[in-house]
């Protein structure tokens, strides 16, 4: 008898894209895309009779920019596009050990995204990026916990995944990298979001922080030797209706060393303070750990 529960899908995409020169400084791009999710297998063994494969999903989705070149050295440009989040068979059918009940009826998920923003380069040697956005999505995708307080426990807190509504997520992305030293370059990314559930204001919207910094530095000493590091910065974020996990910030270290044009050697160390957080409630992440790898390219 087979021992383990098995779902298998294939998305199949079909993507065009046509950029349309208006003006010299005028760039007009339209894009389409069309997209199948077909099952191919589902097994359960608590199942009896055994489950019949569903029919497959799909979605068409667009998008339309406008990008000008304000000057040389930056570009103003604003999008809009549709996507859809196709339900897989593990979304709809996964139990998890006990933990999920099924949802067969899962419907997919789709968000209209419209973006404003800024590329360029303000002084000699930097790199900027500015945006504001706004994404309202409908029939949002997300866990439903009977006891919010308590995870996805077999029996005693069992949970599913629904579609929630309509939510809307509101924010800004900045993005800055300087080349401090002709061996030396720091940069950092800060995305604030807001979030806000339209169609139920008292269920919370779950795995999304509102505030994100990361800042990296690369250090050059020799033209083979690549000294990294990079902190991270997350806020508190909510993972069920009344459990919100806190705020962290993660440092990790790396040393990369080039002995010949295809060969990479490099040693580090992930979470190098050991700090101790979680993005999911009860599953904290790895702890301090130390790598080493080598790569060659022919």
């Amino acid at each position: 008898p087979r021992k383990f529960d098995k779902m298998e899908d294939t998305l199949i995409s079909y993507a065009i894209e046509d950029n349309i020169q208006l003006r010299q400084d005028l760039l007009l791009s339209l894009g389409a895309s069309h997209h199948e999710l077909k099952p191919d297998q589902i097994y359960k063994s608590d199942a009896v009779p055994a489950l019949t494969l569903p029919g497959k999903k799909t979605a068409n989705d667009a998008q339309v920019g406008l990008f000008h070149d304000w000057s040389p050295t930056a570009r103003l440009y604003t999008t809009v596009s549709q996507k859809t989040r196709l339900p897989s068979l593990s979304d709809r059918y996964n139990s998890a050990f006990g933990r999920y009940v099924e949802n067969p009826a899962l419907q997919p998920e789709k968000s209209v995204n419209y973006e404003i923003g800024y590329q360029g380069a303000p002084w000699k040697g930097t790199k900027a990026e500015a945006a504001i956005f706004r994404s309202d999505v409908k029939d949002k995708i997300q866990t439903w916990y009977p006891n919010p307080n308590l995870g996805c426990a077999a029996g005693t807190n069992v949970c599913q995944t629904r579609n929630i509504g309509s939510v809307r997520y509101t924010g800004v992305e900045l993005g800055l990298r300087a080349q401090i030293l002709t061996n030396l370059a720091l940069g950092g990314n800060y995305t604030y979001t807001n979030l806000k559930n339209i169609s139920d204001p008292a269920t919370k919207l779950t795995d999304v922080p509102k505030q994100k910094l990361t800042v990296h530095a690369m250090y050059q000493p020799s033209d083979v030797v690549d000294l990294v590091a990079f902190v991270e910065n997350s806020s508190a974020r909510w993972v069920s209706n009344s459990v919100e996990l806190g705020s962290y910030t993660t440092l990790n270290l790396k040393a990369a060393y080039r002995p010949m044009k295809a060969v990479t050697l490099e040693a580090g160390v992930n979470n190098a303070t050991d700090k101790n957080y979680s993005l999911a409630n009860g599953f904290p992440q790895p702890g301090r750990m130390w790598f080493a790898n080598g790569n060659y390219k022919f």
